[in-house]
């Protein structure tokens, strides 16, 4: 997943957009996730729909996820 949280960040800051709000989809979501969790600087809204939230217990990600604030909708919600 990390190569493609890379592309997306890559094209963003090519793109000169440095705070953006996140949707994703199944493992869209994870890599959303992942991204917000590591830059929750640039990351101004998060939604995911049918994808995990919580990685695997040894992921290093987890770490970091303690600074989001998710509210559970029909996906998943963070700001």
């Amino acid at each position: 997943m990390s190569y493609i949280q890379n592309d997306v960040l890559t094209i963003l800051s090519f793109l000169k957009i440095s705070q953006f709000s996140l949707f994703g989809f199944s493992d869209g979501g994870i890599v959303a996730y992942r991204i917000a969790v590591q830059y929750p600087e640039k990351v101004s809204r998060l939604i995911t729909l049918g994808s995990q939230w919580r990685l695997e217990p040894g992921d290093p990600i987890n770490r970091g996820a303690k600074r989001l604030n998710c509210r559970v909708l029909v996906g998943e919600v963070c700001r």
